[in-house]
């Protein structure tokens, strides 16, 4: 699956970028390598679990919040993605 993000900032790392993700339960910020970018979405995987139009996935990297998974709306989930 593949989902949104918004980017906040480059850094801290010379290859490395902030981005944004919005969860259902707000937003989580994740430092990642640049080359996972694609086409304003990044790959996270299979689903693990999903509820209501929502879907457990495990984040590409622990977020500042410490989490490593986190429950995503429809709306996140980018429009070229097939959620499974």
């Amino acid at each position: 699956m593949r989902i949104r993000f918004k980017k906040i900032m480059e850094g801290p790392g010379p290859s490395e970028v902030v981005i944004e993700v919005q969860t259902v339960e707000g937003t989580e910020e994740i430092i990642v390598d640049a080359s996972i970018l694609k086409d304003g979405a990044i790959d996270v995987g299979s689903v693990i679990s999903q509820r209501d139009g929502q879907f457990l996935i495990e984040l590409p990297r622990e977020a500042s919040s410490g989490r490593m998974r986190a429950w995503i709306g429809d709306d996140a989930v980018a429009k070229d993605s097939v959620a499974a």
